[in-house]
């Protein structure tokens, strides 16, 4: 029953989702220069481009780099635009499988900013999973977490282990981390990077503190 649900709200989530990218909405953008253009914009499944148009009733269309693009809103909705491959591997909640394994896509993502600091932002996306983008020095970028299955022998391996699970978890986005704050931290630092979950909560309160070191 609780999988049923869960798959009916996924599916719900999804379609909901997939409506933003569909007609022309209205909404705004502003610029890396900072300049506000009102109106209806069209946002592609795919492409470093979305379509602008100042009336709905206009004919006149007009492409705007993705890459151009500060920060973004559709329906009084703020988002961040990302365009990019990235990764759609998760673990399924309810039968603790691997989906998706060695699957990417290139696409356009709307980010919806969770934190958003003098050096550091956290944003998030969802559609099959919760993923989380990272925002430094005019970038963003993934935060990766991904997984492998294990074999039959390294399953067996881990016999004398209590719920043994059939996966390996790589939390790539801790290297990340490091990696974004110049490959050196403290003993302190490296333990709460350590002790972050892949999880808003706990990436919202180490991006937070990150703006400190």
């Amino acid at each position: 029953m609780l999988r049923a649900f869960l798959l009916f709200i996924s599916i719900i989530f999804f379609f909901s989702v997939s409506a933003q990218k569909k007609g022309f909405q209205q909404g705004s953008y502003v610029t890396n220069l900072g300049d506000t253009m009102r109106g209806y914009i069209y946002l592609p499944e795919s492409g470093q481009s979305l379509q602008y148009k100042k009336l709905q009733s206009a004919r006149e269309i007009t492409d705007v780099p993705i890459d151009d693009l500060k920060t973004l809103v559709v329906n009084n909705n703020s988002y961040r635009l990302w365009y990019g491959r990235r990764s759609v591997t998760w673990l399924d909640p309810i039968e603790m499988e691997i989906k998706n394994v060695d699957s990417f896509r290139t696409e356009v993502l709307m980010l919806k900013p969770v934190y958003e600091g003098s050096k550091y932002s956290l944003y998030e996306y969802i559609d099959e999973t919760e993923r989380f983008f990272i925002g430094y020095a005019g970038v963003v970028e993934e935060l990766e977490m991904t997984y492998r299955k294990r074999s039959e022998k390294e399953y067996r391996d881990m016999s004398l282990m209590f719920n043994r699970p059939r996966y390996s978890v790589y939390a790539i986005y801790r290297l990340q981390l490091m990696e974004i704050l110049g490959g050196k931290v403290t003993e302190y630092e490296r333990y709460q990077i350590d002790h972050t979950e892949y999880n808003v909560q706990h990436l919202k309160k180490l991006i937070r503190e990150m703006e400190t070191w």
